[in-house]
């Protein structure tokens, strides 16, 4: 049942007051070391969770701020072996209801057990919490209290390693995301746009795993390229919500390196595809463009000027030989422009009815299709990045024009419903990377033009 907006922000303020009286209380037990009567006084505290959790947004959350300074007591505690945990672990299980307990042993904690097990143990009996928001501030309760205590070694033994951390916040991840998707069926459907309104909200708690992900130590391009980006996308593209696959794919594009995406292109770009038909598409795609664009930029600037000097050099030699051959009008390339970077480029028309198996090395596929409906495909490993030839930060083996090229085209023909100003956004953006990427490669911005006139010419008819 929906509470009225005014009788719901008096609950709210009664709520927040019995939490600070209560941690008033808290605090002053743990100065006096009174173990027992800070339980009876945080109880209390956590069963407030239970009515009103629903009213806060991810800025009010007192009771995590409480929890954290019982937390830094009882490490210290454990540390100075003034208290050893299992004090308060045993204990601590009574608590009258399943929130409380919870946070209670997220908490406490387990006492000498492998990190690995009380991870498989959370994410087992936090299973049991289903209502969306309550499930939502829990797991990011979880995700919080386990940020510096997260496994990064690669040993295969008990103790666990960096796979098992990634799948631990990977698991997280999919069930906080299924919880904010699962909140729009909540209430009444007078509320929708309030509901829209929390999730817009509490869609961050779900994007702070993909954080952590981007900041584990140790994650290397083929783990992300393997395991993390082809998990996300699956998730992503599965959970059909626009908030989420709006949200979750601009955090994406912001979290993870440069030099991930310029390997990741191909599986991204065909994900992107697969949105809900109401995703802002135009703006995913962009700001991953943007993005390069400004990597592209910070890389020449860092540059060695005598080598990049010689790089513009060859280059405006190149269009000038170009020029001069073709007169001015695209065709084949001269062999001088075959050197890395200048790759021979088909026309508009081949490139957009013909694969081209040339546009990648060691099947770093370019011109892939868009996939069936349905989950996203594993992805094959890549060679690492720091073992190749990189112009402006770029690895040879990654042709970027092609690649957006060649997913940007195959976005349009699978998405119709696409506006001529989302088109003419794009081309725009295209066109941008190939003269910050490519400057000799006039033929790149050629073939933009003329597909941005054919299709303008199709609107107009």
């Amino acid at each position: 049942m929906t509470l009225p907006v005014m009788e719901e922000g008096k609950l709210l303020v009664d709520a927040l007051n019995t939490v600070k009286i209560q941690v008033q209380q808290m605090k002053r037990h743990l100065e006096l070391d009174q173990l027992m009567d800070v339980l009876k006084s945080t109880s209390p505290m956590l069963a407030e969770l239970l009515t009103v959790l629903a009213s806060l947004s991810p800025t009010d959350m007192a009771v995590f701020d409480a929890l954290r300074h019982l937390s830094n007591y009882l490490y210290d505690a454990d540390t100075q072996l003034c208290h050893h945990l299992t004090d308060l672990y045993e204990p601590g299980q009574y608590a009258g209801n399943i929130i409380p307990w919870l946070y209670l042993m997220i908490t406490v904690g387990v006492p000498e057990a492998p990190v690995k097990e009380i991870m498989k143990d959370m994410m087992k009996i936090l299973h049991g919490v289903l209502h969306p928001i309550r499930g939502l501030f829990l797991r990011h309760y979880l995700n919080g209290q386990t940020r510096d205590h997260l496994l990064v070694g690669v040993d295969a033994g008990p103790a666990g390693n960096l796979q098992d951390s990634i799948s631990f916040v990977l698991t997280n991840f999919i069930e906080m995301n299924k919880l904010c998707v699962r909140l729009q069926h909540q209430g009444h459907s007078r509320d929708r746009e309030k509901r829209e309104l929390e999730r817009r909200e509490l869609r961050i708690l779900v994007g702070t795993n993909l954080i952590r992900l981007s900041q584990l130590d140790g994650v290397d391009l083929d783990m992300y390229h393997r395991t993390i980006l082809p998990s996300i996308l699956e998730q992503v593209v599965n959970c059909k919500d626009v908030i989420a696959q709006e949200y979750l794919m601009k955090v994406v594009i912001q979290v993870f390196t440069d030099e991930f995406h310029l390997q990741s292109l191909d599986p991204f770009l065909s994900a992107t595809a697969q949105l809900h038909p109401k995703v802002n598409i135009k703006q995913i795609v962009i700001a991953l463009i943007d993005r390069l664009v400004a990597y592209v930029a910070r890389e020449a600037e860092s540059e060695d000027p005598k080598g990049t000097k010689k790089q513009e050099e060859a280059a405006a030699w190149r269009l000038a030989e170009r020029a001069r051959e073709n007169g001015g009008v695209n065709g084949v390339a001269s062999l001088e422009s075959n050197a890395w970077g200048a790759l021979p480029t088909p026309t508009f028309a081949e490139s957009v009815s013909t694969p081209t198996a040339e546009n990648g090395v060691d099947g770093a596929a370019t011109t892939a299709e868009r996939p069936a409906d349905g989950p996203v495909d594993s992805v094959a490993p890549v060679a690492s990045a720091s073992t190749m030839r990189k112009f402006r930060g770029v690895p040879e083996d990654v042709q970027l024009f092609e690649v957006f090229w060649q997913q940007v085209v195959e976005l349009i023909k699978a998405r119709p419903d696409l506006s001529i100003q989302d088109i003419t956004a794009l081309f725009v953006s295209l066109t941008n990377l190939s003269l910050s990427c490519y400057p000799d490669r006039l033929e790149y911005v050629d073939k933009v033009l003329a597909f941005a006139a054919e299709k303008i010419k199709e609107y107009s008819e």
